[in-house]
């Protein structure tokens, strides 16, 4: 082959690697971040975002309730208005919720209380948007 289109070869293959690069970045870019009334140590929950699908974003809520207490949880917004909430006496909770994209998403928290202890945990939904612009130049001749 010619050197040119080695060039060019090693051009796309590089530009390939970085976009899937800041791809990947992207879909670690949305985390729940744990603002508790208790300290960090006592927390037995664990809310994570696992990925999206169909356009929304989805949380995996766990937690042991080895006493077998009943537990409220919730989803809420900043304006107080409750998006989803059940109460459960599971001994392993294991809930998935999926929860719609966007800018409003930033405004969404869990919220997780033992309603025999009064503890309460609360996990605030931070996420990032980042966009990727990708020009591509083609030789036509």
């Amino acid at each position: 082959m010619k050197k040119p289109t080695l060039n060019i070869r090693l051009a796309r293959t590089v530009a390939t690697l970085f976009l899937s690069g800041l791809f990947f970045l992207h879909a670690g870019a949305t985390k729940a971040q744990s603002h508790k009334d208790t300290p960090a140590t006592a927390s037995p929950v664990n809310v994570t975002y696992i990925g999206s699908q169909d356009g929304n974003y989805i949380f995996d809520v766990q937690f042991d309730n080895n006493a077998g207490d009943t537990y409220y949880v919730a989803v809420v917004d900043d304006a107080g208005n409750t998006l989803y909430k059940g109460l459960y006496s599971d001994k392993k909770f294991d809930k998935k919720f999926k929860l719609p994209s966007g800018d409003e998403i930033n405004s969404v928290s869990f919220v997780i209380r033992n309603l025999k202890s009064k503890n309460s945990f609360t996990y605030a939904v931070a996420a990032q948007q980042r966009s990727v612009e990708e020009i591509t130049v083609k030789q036509t001749n």
